[in-house]
């Protein structure tokens, strides 16, 4: 799922007390993250962790590259370092649910956007991953519920309405293919 690995700090949420070329350094990175020039980004993310190696927005940022360049197990290293710093900040948590979702540890995913739900019950990005991963493992009718809660919030979701159309299928799928095997 990657529409969570895109989550990058905001240059508004680069700590004050960091020098003006850290600060640039990352908001570069961040900045061509979102135009996908992910490798570039970590070359500016690299930049900042030599000068400031606890940086989180650096961690995170060269994280949620090498995630969107398919690296998911370094990525996860990454998202560890800064929870390691901050065990409650939510882009890490939700990016490392989300690598570990790509990485096919359904399991895994959902213990940390429960972290994220934890602290934000209402945070669109874990409970559309949590649904994701739920659906992955067979549980259809648990990951519409979380879609629903996507939609109570956000009516035009895209990720929720698609994914809760393909739930519903997939449980009728399901319900008819177990209700109709010959044994």
């Amino acid at each position: 799922m990657l529409v969570t690995i895109g989550l990058l700090p905001s240059a508004a949420a680069l700590v004050k007390n960091v020098s003006p070329e850290v600060n640039a350094l990352v908001e570069k990175g961040i900045a061509l993250g979102s135009l996908g020039n992910y490798t570039e980004a970590i070359g500016y993310f690299d930049k900042v962790l030599t000068i400031d190696p606890k940086n989180v927005n650096a961690l995170n940022g060269k994280g949620a590259s090498l995630a969107s360049l398919g690296n998911y197990t370094e990525a996860t290293a990454y998202f560890d370092k800064v929870l390691a710093i901050d065990p409650k900040n939510v882009n890490a948590l939700i990016n490392k649910g989300a690598s570990l979702g790509l990485l096919v540890n359904y399991t895994g995913a959902i213990q940390y956007y429960n972290k994220v739900l934890a602290i934000d019950p209402k945070n669109v990005n874990a409970l559309n991953g949590k649904g994701l991963a739920l659906g992955s493992l067979g549980n259809y009718t648990g990951a519409i519920q979380y879609y629903n809660k996507v939609l109570a919030i956000d009516p035009k979701n895209v990720l929720a309405l698609t994914s809760k159309g393909l739930g519903v299928d997939l449980s009728k799928l399901s319900n008819y293919t177990n209700n109709t095997i010959l044994q």
